[in-house]
């Protein structure tokens, strides 16, 4: 779309993806599926992360903190890569953590393990996480974590969806303003993540920033939680219009008579372009 004033400036751009009906019925979601609290060896209490997980617009978290969960305590084995193999083609595990907190060689040898797998015949999901420990400063959060497709965002629905491959692990690199995403999957379902990851995930986050500091300050007793079911109710319509589940409102009469109004006060006045200033780029929102 370009301007009716300079031919050669565009106003909006418009980025469309086509979808069969198995794949539109189910909701993209991002998660991590690995993170710790304080009740193990992480740093933050648990609603506090939640609330830091939903600002960066994840829709699910993982609690693993060590020795807390049934059935067993945690159990910590350094394996040889071909007994990792034999583990990971016996079938006791749902899903292979391809992309973790293990720096980015652990991260490549993971990858190439993975594909070694699938080309012997071991169909086993790929996920990512963080295993995070701690927020500040974190070369994991948000940049490791899981896309995954499900009928709703519950979590039998979200387990379900990991146990049939419906899922891409992820590690994203760069800044807020200029991301680069890594997916491991099938290609059909990377391909569709990417278009997400660059045209979904970012405004959904947008919408979702005020949730996670609501809940964090409603953890603290300084927030209603009206506050949060309003914000998450706004995140829902988003979604839901993105997705085209329910229609996005549109102008009223007035709203539309009003920017009329202007634009013709523009057209007649002085043709100006402005000036401009060099400034850095931005790398970080405030």
């Amino acid at each position: 779309m370009y301007s009716t004033l300079f031919a050669d400036k565009k106003l909006a751009e418009f980025a469309v993806y086509s979808l069969y009906e198995d794949l539109h019925r189910l909701r993209p979601l991002r998660g991590d599926l690995h993170a710790h609290s304080f009740r193990s060896d992480g740093s933050r209490d648990p609603a506090a992360l939640a609330g830091h997980f939903r600002e960066q617009g994840y829709d699910f978290l993982t609690l693993t903190d060590h020795n807390r969960f049934y059935p067993g305590g945690s159990r910590m084995h350094n394996v040889c890569s071909d007994f990792a193999r034999i583990l990971l083609k016996s079938g006791m595990f749902d899903a292979y953590e391809v992309v973790g907190g293990m720096g980015q060689l652990g991260v490549n040898l993971s990858v190439a393990l993975w594909n070694d797998l699938r080309a012997e015949g071991c169909r086993i999901p790929a996920v990512g996480s963080s295993d995070v420990h701690s927020i500040a400063k974190s070369f994991v959060f948000p940049h490791l974590f899981t896309v995954c497709f499900a009928e709703a965002n519950e979590n039998d629905a979200i387990i379900s969806a990991v146990k049939n491959g419906l899922c891409v692990a992820v590690e994203a690199t760069g800044t807020e303003y200029e991301r680069h995403y890594r997916c491991y999957g099938s290609l059909r379902l990377v391909t569709y993540a990417q278009f997400l990851l660059n045209h979904y995930f970012p405004h959904y986050t947008r919408v979702c920033q005020g949730e996670g500091v609501a809940m964090r300050a409603y953890a603290m007793g300084d927030a209603d939680k009206a506050l949060i079911e309003l914000q998450a109710d706004q995140a829902r319509q988003y979604s839901d219009r993105f997705f085209g589940r329910e229609s996005a409102p549109l102008p009223s009469a007035a709203m539309l008579a009003f920017e009329a109004k202007w634009r013709e006060a523009q057209l007649n006045g002085p043709l100006t372009r402005g000036g401009t200033v060099d400034a850095p780029p931005i790398t970080r929102q405030i």
